[in-house]
């Protein structure tokens, strides 16, 4: 089909602040001529920041302002990554 989803459990240690992470995520995929062209993550980002920050990231990990300075930082290092390729 054109379309699939997974479930997946990340573990790891936020490398900002050494704190362990567990985040449970649902991902969806559109794929075109058997290739992923696009993947949407979709989790609790509250819960995240609360586990990566804190108590910094409970009190302002549900704010709309966190949410975009995350996906600015987030967008900067994949282009990064993808510019090195």
């Amino acid at each position: 089909g054109n379309e699939g989803g997974a479930h997946w459990e990340a573990k790891y240690v936020f490398s900002q602040t050494g704190r362990k992470i567990h985040n449970k995520i649902d991902a969806s995929f559109s794929f075109k001529d058997g290739m992923i062209i696009s993947h949407k993550d979709h989790f609790n980002l509250h819960n995240w920041a609360t586990q990566a920050m804190g108590i910094k990231g409970w009190l302002i990990g549900w704010s709309l302002f966190f949410k975009k300075q995350l996906q600015n930082q987030t967008n900067k290092l994949l282009s990064r990554f993808e510019n090195s390729l």
